[in-house]
């Protein structure tokens, strides 16, 4: 398993590429979303990027694609939900450029129970259409299992949706914290996703909060997790969605390479 590292660990995107080279990590997840750490509609912030990238040939493995009301797939008001899409066509054409391999998108926010179908309805039909601008530019979308009352807050209702989409390029990013968070099985989550996991968000907690914790200070069973990913056959990139600062970055990427090489949690 390769370890992957997200940029936000550092003040830009093309300051984290560099920051991660020579770091034990081969691989990066740029946050788009955050205008102050990389906006994606400046074209020579995308540039120096790109430029890192290939000076320390560093793997652009994924991106998370912005995240809020303000890009809510699951939105019911029209113009909320357009500008929504919208924003994600410009996000995937955006990590084209970058040549990333995955986008990382969240189905919708937190829901109410009275208008949560609503929300759904809108969540389908906001994933659905920006799967032709996936597939055009060749990128892979991974919807993200979330938190309690969020869309997609279990296998059922995340599979459901990635089904309806009906695309070769729809998979899941399965997120350890989230799925602790729901008080899932966290094998039976991976086993649940099986072969159409594209990305995975490695962190902990206590199971009170989504607290990004270092894999193996919080109650995740991860043993149930490795054993999970041996039995479906993964053996794709893991990011690191935890943030150990003060640690420095090359320790950070070094104990975690090392726990993935002995697929056991960082325990730091």
């Amino acid at each position: 398993m390769q370890l992957v590292c997200q940029s936000l660990l550092s003040s830009t995107a093309a300051q984290a590429v560099h920051d991660l080279h020579g770091s034990g990590a081969t691989a990066v997840d740029i946050t788009f979303g955050v205008a102050q750490h990389l906006n994606i509609d400046d074209p020579a912030q995308v540039g120096r990027v790109r430029e890192a990238l290939d000076v320390t040939g560093m793997r652009p493995y994924s991106a998370h694609c912005s995240f809020g009301p303000h890009a809510d797939l699951s939105a019911t008001d029209a113009a909320a939900h357009e500008a929504a899409i919208a924003g994600h066509v410009r996000e995937i054409e955006v990590a084209r450029q970058l040549g990333i391999e995955v986008v990382i998108v969240h189905p919708g926010v937190d829901t109410k129970p009275e208008t949560r179908n609503a929300q759904l309805a809108a969540a389908a039909d906001g994933m659905a259409r920006i799967m032709p601008a996936a597939e055009a530019n060749g990128v892979q979308v991974a919807f993200e299992n979330l938190p309690p009352s969020y869309i997609g807050d279990s296998i059922e209702e995340l599979v459901r949706l990635v089904d309806g989409v009906n695309s070769s390029y729809a998979g899941f990013c399965l997120d350890t914290g989230h799925c602790n968070l729901c008080r899932i099985p966290i094998g039976g989550m991976v086993e649940g996703f099986g072969e159409r996991i594209r990305a995975i968000h490695w962190h902990d907690n206590d199971g009170t909060g989504d607290r990004h914790r270092i894999p193996g200070s919080g109650t995740t069973d991860w043993p149930g997790f490795f054993g999970a990913l041996a039995r479906i056959g993964y053996d794709g990139p893991v990011m690191l969605e935890a943030d150990p600062r003060p640690m420095p970055l090359a320790e950070v990427a070094r104990l975690g390479q090392l726990a993935l090489d002995e697929r056991r949690a960082m325990y730091v």
